[in-house]
């Protein structure tokens, strides 16, 4: 996931720390029954229970993956489309409803933002094998 600006990390609604976006991994303490949560502006990510079961081994790390609902692929596609069409509209080499559905695309992200605000991370598990 491409990472333009910091995530705040909050356990059990409290905020704790960043993950700034050149970080590629971040150590933190978390207690038996925490709660995890992940959030950028307006918009988080499900939340993450640790439960005893998790936390068995004291060696044993425990790592979560942060992931965007709407992947780096579908970002680039649909702000190509964006920039294309803004692009010919300018040069008016593009009829207006061809624009429009160059442009359309764009509402996949207001709408999922908008929305999807409670689900627009995704904090998942990662096991260790």
């Amino acid at each position: 996931m491409i990472i333009f600006r910091a995530l705040k990390i909050y356990i059990n609604d409290e905020f704790i720390d960043y993950f700034e976006p050149n970080e590629k991994q971040k150590a933190l303490e978390i207690e038996e029954g925490a709660i995890l949560k992940v959030k950028v502006d307006w918009c988080h990510s499900n939340t993450i229970k640790i439960s005893q079961k998790d936390n068995q081994n004291v060696n044993q790390n425990h790592s979560f993956i942060i992931s965007s609902q709407i992947h780096n692929g579908l970002f680039i596609l649909i702000f190509g489309c964006f920039i294309t069409g803004n692009f010919l509209m300018i040069l008016d080499k593009i009829n207006p409803f061809a624009y429009l559905a160059l442009i359309s695309p764009i509402a996949i992200i207001v709408g999922w933002q908008i929305f999807g605000r409670n689900n627009y991370l995704r904090l998942t598990r990662f096991n260790h094998k």
